[in-house]
């Protein structure tokens, strides 16, 4: 299945602020893709289990199941007054 990953904040001073088309073998959920992507990027490591992560532009739960073409944002938690 072909995805579109979106980084935002400080991942992207690890991955890129552009979109990035990422692969990923038979149908998978959020966990599955986290777990993919902490494989092929270690770097990520503790940032990705913080963040927000919208499928589609709307919020999503860890078990929900991707789809081809779907567009997936990572979102860390900001702080500031």
């Amino acid at each position: 299945m072909k995805l579109r990953l979106r980084f935002f904040g400080r991942l992207t001073e690890i991955m890129s602020p552009e979109p990035q088309d990422f692969e990923l073998a038979g149908a998978a959920d959020l966990m599955g893709l986290k777990a993919a992507l902490l494989a092929r990027h270690p770097g990520l490591g503790n940032a990705l289990e913080r963040c927000m992560i919208a499928v589609n532009t709307e919020f999503a739960a860890p078990d929900q199941v991707l789809a081809d073409g779907d567009e997936v944002a990572f979102l860390p938690p900001v702080s500031g007054g």
